[in-house]
């Protein structure tokens, strides 16, 4: 296995991870921000 080729895989590898990475951050941001809405919802319905 050429070294330029094992340089590429890890590269991709750890771009790969990044992406992961973003995508589950954005995901819990959106998920916190349902949940604030839906409490402050059950306030102004209380």
């Amino acid at each position: 296995m050429p070294s330029g080729l094992g340089i590429r895989i890890t590269t991709l590898v750890e771009v790969f991870l990044n992406v992961i990475n973003i995508a589950l951050t954005i995901v819990l941001f959106i998920r916190l921000r349902k949940v604030k809405m839906m409490h402050r919802n059950l306030r102004t319905m209380l």
